[in-house]
């Protein structure tokens, strides 16, 4: 059994944790448990996650892509629900961005 800790930053305009790395890191991987720490460092907010995995056998040519398909996010069950994934390439950042409302600014009061 292997250990990796994974720190993953807040993204504000998102409004979820930047979880690439930890979905990069787990893709290959059996993973057994999954421990998380919130925390602030410079009034930013961070996640640190302890991953507790195993090294997969890399896939048989005779496996289906269905197969494969199954098992890729089945760690998310394993993590706090603050890690929702937040899809961080280009077009889900605008449709993520496109859907919310707009905030007007604050005025201030006289």
């Amino acid at each position: 059994m292997l250990a990796r800790v994974i720190t993953l930053r807040f993204e504000p305009v998102l409004e979820a944790f930047h979880d690439a790395p930890l979905r990069a890191f787990v893709k290959d991987k059996e993973v057994f448990a999954i421990r998380d720490h919130f925390f602030h460092r410079d009034d930013l907010p961070y996640l640190a996650v302890l991953v507790t995995y195993g090294l997969r056998a890399p896939a048989s040519p005779t496996e289906t892509p269905a197969k494969r398909k199954g098992r890729g996010d089945s760690w998310r069950a394993l993590t706090c629900p603050c890690l929702t994934p937040c899809g961080t390439d280009a077009p889900s950042v605008r449709s993520t961005m496109a859907s919310r409302p707009i905030r007007s600014a604050p005025t201030g009061s006289s």
